[in-house]
């Protein structure tokens, strides 16, 4: 189920990213100008992969990702719209894609960070509570099968006190 989320995220991500060398050490743009627009792209594009990283955390604790999941598809068609603007040098909408991609980013990676804290509470919570239920079952059985013996061996000492012979 891991894989395939991190399948399909691959995917979303190496549609809206655009490769212009091999040599490349991260998917982000590489040969684009240091304007204000291309700063804010890559900046559109890290907070996609820390709200990513964020989500693969949330899910080894064992939170529900789904609707992180979906959000941050809907970040990716945004990222994906702004590498088509870019291409076709339409840059009008990039500015407010990217700002939408860093606001949904931002809000995706929030989650994702509240569901590991949930989660790590959550399960230090179960297993201290798994713990005292033990404990407290285990002190039950014990004293109940002390009380049916000290029960049982009273009454048949008693029993066996009355066919004792007696030597003189």
């Amino acid at each position: 189920m891991m894989f395939n989320r991190f399948l399909i995220l691959i995917i979303i991500l190496g549609q809206s990213v655009h490769f212009r060398s091999v040599d490349a050490p991260y998917p982000i743009l590489t040969d684009l100008d240091d304007s204000e627009l291309m700063t804010k792209v890559k900046q559109a594009e890290t907070s996609m992969l820390d709200a990513y990283r964020g989500i693969l955390e949330a899910e080894k604790t064992g939170a529900d990702i789904e609707p992180l999941t979906s959000q941050l598809s809907i970040a990716g068609e945004k990222l994906t719209l702004i590498h088509l603007y870019l291409k076709s040098e339409d840059e009008s909408d990039v500015e407010s894609l990217a700002d939408y991609c860093i606001e949904i980013s931002g809000i995706v990676l929030n989650q994702a960070n509240s569901l590991v804290i949930y989660n790590t509470e959550y399960k230090q919570q179960h297993l201290v509570f798994t713990i005292l239920d033990w404990i407290i079952v285990t002190s039950i059985l014990l004293l109940a099968t002390y009380f049916t013996w000290r029960m049982f061996r009273d009454r048949y000492y008693d029993r066996f006190q009355k066919y004792k012979i007696k030597v003189n």
